[in-house]
Order: structure tokens, then sequence, then C-alpha cells
């Protein structure tokens, strides 16, 4: 899979809206949604300023990461394989 700088952006911006208009409401409540919002947006954030792949710096963020933004990460990652 490869991410790149330019499609992140809008890719984080449909993984956000999609949890919001299909996700289940047990899992996807509005405080997790909040964690993922606040998780996404530092990627992003970071994956634009950065030379490195996007995947990388995304593997990166997950060692550092708490459980619960891991299960974000892991989510996110998730979707962009299968959002071809």
């Amino acid at each position: 899979m490869k991410l790149s700088r330019m499609d992140l952006p809008k890719l984080i911006e449909n993984y956000l809206q999609d949890i919001e208009d299909w996700g289940c409401e047990t899992v996807y409540t509005p405080e997790y949604t909040l964690v993922c919002e606040s998780v996404l947006k530092d990627c992003k954030k970071l994956i634009l300023e950065s030379k490195n792949s996007s995947l990388s710096l995304l593997k990166e963020q997950y060692k550092d990461a708490s459980p619960i933004q891991r299960e974000v990460i892991e989510d996110f990652i998730l979707y962009a394989t299968h959002s071809d």
C-alpha cells in the first residue's frame, strides 16, 4: 500500500466522514470520533511536513502511541488499504 502525501488529506477526511455516517454508534461514539480526529490530524501534519513515506510515518507514530491511538491508526490503515 502506498499512501501519497497528496492523497492523505482527502483519505483522512473520507475516513472521518465515513465513520460519522456509517460507523457503528456503539464503537464510534462521539468521544472515540474525537480521538480519531485528533490522532489523524496529528499524523496528517507530520506526513505533510516530512519527506519520508506516509506509511513509514504512520508506523513510527504507531510505535509511540497509546493503545487507543494504536487502534485508530490500525483502523485507518485498514480503511486506506480497502479504499482503492
